[in-house]
C-alpha cells in the first residue's frame, strides 16, 4: 500500500482551494488584513543574479530571510506561496518582515491545477508590486519555479525557501514553464540563497518525501544515458560531476527505511542529493546529469493531463515511473546479440504517424515538439549508419553502462520500500496510456538516451507486462 493509503499522488491533495489560480495580496499589514502600500522606491539590481547559490540549514529560518535582506538593502520584500505553505511558514516571515519594519508584499496562490504555467505566471505578474526588488519563494518545485522565472525576467532577486525535499530544482537556474499545453525549459537564474531547516523538511507531507525519493532515483537511468550520449555521438560529459552526482543518491538509496521513517539523518541526505542534482546542472551548463528518457517520459505524461485538465501528479512520482519503464530499455539492452546489430538492415524509421498520434494526444502542444527536435531533423541514413557503428566499437563500455542499471524489479523494491506508487494506474493513467507515453517520450526533446537509441536503430522499445508500471495493482498485492 501507498504512503497515503489508496489516494492518487497528485498535488491536488495538498492544494484544497478553487479550480481557478487565486492572487491574495496583502502588503506591510497583511497578515491583520490591514493593506499598506510599500514606499515608492525605484527598484535596483544587487548583483546577486548568477552568482554562487549558499545553501543554509537554520533553526529559524525567518530571522534568517530578515537578515539576508538586512545585510542586502532590499527595499521591498514580496513572499509567495500557496495555501499549504503559507500556514507553516509563509505566514511566520511575513509578520516578522512586517514587525522589522520591511515593506513587504504576499501573494498567496491556490487552485486545484497549480501549475507553472502562462496563467499562474501571469497571476503573479499582474499582482506583484513593481517596487519589489526581492521575491522570497516558500515552497516546493511549483512555486520556486514561477517565482524563479518572473524574478529573472524582473531582473530581481529571489531567495529559496524549500518546504520540502521534493525537488532538484532548487539551486537550479532552468525555470520549466507550461505555455500552451507544452513545457519548455526557460534559461533564468538561481536564487541568491537557500534556506531552510530539517525541522520544516522532516514535517513535509509523505507525497512530496515520496517525490523527492522518486527524483533521486530518476537520477540511475539519467547519469547511464548521459554516459551514453557521451559514448556514442560524443557529447561532453564530466566524470566528477556524475561521480559526485551518483554517490549521493546511491546515500540516499542506502538510507531507504530513515527517509520513509523521516528521520533528520535521511531527509537532510535526501535534501542533499537533490540538491546536489541541481548544482550538477549549474556547473555542467545543462540538465544532461539529472535528466534522461524517464523525464521525457514525465513531460509526455505531465503535457497528456493537463490537455485533459486532470489534476496534476507531483513529479517525482512521474519520474519514479518512467525510470522503471527506462530500466526496461536497458535491460533489453544488455539482451541484445552485437552480431545480429552488425546484419540488421537499419533505415531512416517513418515517424509521420507518431508526429499525427502526438498532435491528436496533446493538440498545440505536439505540433510544438515536433518542430522543436533538431535530432530528428538530422536522423539521416549516413547518421544512423554511424550511430550504429559507434555502438559496436563502444560495446563493452555500453553493456558497462547498462549493467549499472537495476532492473525494473530491483527499483521497484525501493520505491515500495519508500510508500512509493510503482503503477500507472496510481496517477490515474491506464496501461495503454503510459506505454503510448514511452513510445513517444523521445520526441520530448533533442536529446540521446537509450530511448532515442531504440528509435534510431528500430529496436523493440515496447514494455513488457511484467514491468510494474503496466501492471494492475490488484495482482500483486501492492
Amino acid at each position: 500500500m501507498s504512503r497515503i493509503g489508496d489516494m492518487r499522488y497528485s498535488e491536488h491533495m495538498f492544494i484544497i482551494a478553487p479550480m481557478f489560480i487565486l492572487s491574495t495580496i496583502f502588503f506591510a499589514n497583511s497578515v491583520d488584513g490591514e493593506v499598506q502600500q510599500c514606499k515608492n522606491v525605484q527598484m535596483f539590481s544587487t548583483g546577486g543574479i548568477g552568482s554562487d547559490v549558499k545553501l543554509r540549514f537554520v533553526d529559524d529560518i525567518t530571522s534568517e530571510v530578515i537578515s539576508i535582506c538586512r545585510t542586502r538593502r532590499y527595499r521591498c520584500v514580496t513572499v509567495i506561496s500557496d495555501s499549504n505553505t503559507f500556514p507553516i511558514a509563509g505566514n511566520q516571515l511575513c509578520r516578522e518582515l512586517r514587525a522589522d519594519g520591511i515593506p513587504m508584499q504576499s501573494i498567496i496562490l491556490s487552485g486545484s491545477r497549480l501549475f507553472t504555467d502562462q496563467q499562474a505566471v501571469m497571476s503573479v505578474l499582474i499582482d506583484l508590486n513593481p517596487v519589489t526588488d526581492v521575491i522570497v519563494a516558500v515552497g516546493s518545485g511549483t512555486i520556486t519555479d514561477i517565482v524563479r522565472f518572473i524574478s529573472h525576467r524582473k531582473n530581481i532577486d529571489f531567495i529559496s525557501v524549500p518546504t520540502a525535499p521534493s525537488s532538484d530544482g532548487y539551486s537550479s537556474s532552468s525555470a520549466p514553464v507550461m505555455f500552451r499545453g507544452y513545457k519548455r525549459s526557460f534559461r533564468c537564474h538561481a536564487p541568491i540563497s537557500i534556506v531552510t531547516s530539517l525541522a520544516l523538511l522532516t514535517e513535509a507531507p509523505g507525497a512530496m518525501i515520496v517525490a523527492g525519493f522518486g527524483n533521486v532515483v530518476g537520477k540511475i537511468t539519467a547519469l547511464a544515458d548521459w554516459k551514453l550520449a557521451h559514448l556514442i555521438l560524443d557529447k561532453p560529459y564530466d566524470e566528477r560531476i556524475a561521480t559526485r552526482l551518483r554517490e549521493c543518491c546511491d546515500g540516499v538509496l542506502e538510507r531507504t527505511e530513515s527517509v520513509a521513517k523521516q528521520d533528520r539523518e535521511g531527509v537532510r541526505a535526501l535534501f542533499e542529493a537533490l540538491n546536489t542534482a541541481g548544482e550538477a546542472v549549474e556547473s555542467f551548463g545543462s540538465s544532461d546529469p539529472a535528466s534522461g528518457s524517464e523525464h521525457h517520459i514525465s513531460h509526455i505524461v505531465e503535457m497528456y493531463k493537463y490537455a485533459r485538465e486532470q489534476p496534476p501528479t507531483l513529479h517525482g512520482i512521474k519520474v519514479a515511473l518512467g525510470t522503471l519503464i527506462a530500466a526496461e530499455w536497458y535491460s533489453k539492452l544488455r539482451n541484445i546479440d552485437p552480431d545480429e546489430l552488425v546484419t540488421m538492415v537499419v533505415e531512416v524509421p517513418d515517424w509521420e504517424n507518431d508526429a499525427v498520434e502526438l498532435r491528436e494526444l496533446l493538440g498545440e502542444a505536439g505540433a510544438k515538439i515536433l518542430e522543436s527536435n533538431d535530432y530528428l531533423q538530422d536522423l539521416t541514413q549516413p547518421r544512423i549508419s554511424q550511430i550504429r557503428r559507434r555502438l559496436l566499437e563502444k560495446w563493452e563500455e555500453v553493456q558497462t553502462i547498462a549493467r549499472a542499471v537495476p532492473d525494473p524489479d530491483r527499483i521497484a523494491a525501493f520505491l515500495n520500500r519508500i510508500g512509493a506508487p510503482i503503477h500507472a494506474v496510481d496517477i490515474g493513467l491506464s496501461g495503454s496510456e503510459i506505454r503510448t507515453a514511452a513510445r513517444l517520450s523521445h520526441y520530448v526533446r533533442s536529446r540521446f538516451t537509450i530511448k532515442t537509441l531504440f528509435f534510431s536503430l528500430g529496436l523493440d522499445s515496447s514494455i513488457s507486462a511484467e514491468n510494474p508500471v503496466v501492471k494492475d495493482p490488484t495482482d500483486d498485492g501492492v
